[in-house]
C-alpha cells in the first residue's frame, strides 16, 4: 500500500467481504455482556450472567459505588 486511499480502499474492499450477520450478533451479545455488568455494578459478573437471556442468575450486590 502506497498511501491513505490506497489503504482505505483495501479496508472497505475487506469490510464488503465480511458476514455482516455475525459482526450483528456479536455486538447485540456484547450489549448484553455491558447490561450485566451495569447490573453488577461493575463487579465480577461472567459466572453468574446468562448469555443467552442478558439476565444474572444471582441477585448481586454492587461492589462499587459510584
Amino acid at each position: 500500500m502506497t498511501d491513505l486511499d490506497h489503504l482505505k480502499h483495501h479496508i472497505r474492499t475487506e469490510w464488503a467481504k465480511l458476514d455482516h450477520a455475525i459482526i450483528a450478533a456479536a455486538v447485540h451479545r456484547w450489549r448484553r455482556r455491558l447490561s450485566g455488568c451495569v447490573k453488577a455494578g461493575g463487579g465480577h459478573f461472567e459466572h453468574v450472567f446468562d448469555l443467552d437471556t442478558g439476565s444474572l442468575y444471582l441477585s448481586l450486590t454492587p461492589k462499587f459505588k459510584t
